[in-house]
């Protein structure tokens, strides 16, 4: 249960978080969107096989990669921090996970 709560809480944080560029970087802030959504679509995935008790270790291992992208895009700052770390905590979970 604590695993969905996280999953569901690192979704609405993120979706909640823009990806902001200067102004030149347009294309950037479109690329950072379908990062985001590609995460989305990720945890929900996973969201769903954990509420199920069918979570694979690929399947974390694909949220945490689509994460990780969508990290790698947002702008420096606390948001980025903070979702560092937990992207961190959920990388070293993936192998609690049957494969």
């Amino acid at each position: 249960m604590k695993l969905l709560k996280l999953v569901s809480f690192v979704s609405l944080i993120h979706f909640a978080i823009s990806c902001e560029e200067e102004k030149d970087a347009a294309s950037n802030t479109a690329n950072c969107a379908i990062l985001m959504a590609e995460m989305l679509t990720a945890s929900e995935t996973f969201n769903d096989a954990i509420e199920n008790s069918t979570a694979t270790r690929s399947q974390c291992e694909d949220f945490v990669k689509k994460y990780k992208s969508y990290v790698d895009c947002m702008p420096a700052g606390v948001e980025k921090d903070e979702a560092q770390v937990i992207l961190d905590e959920w990388d070293g979970m993936c192998p609690a996970f049957p494969s």
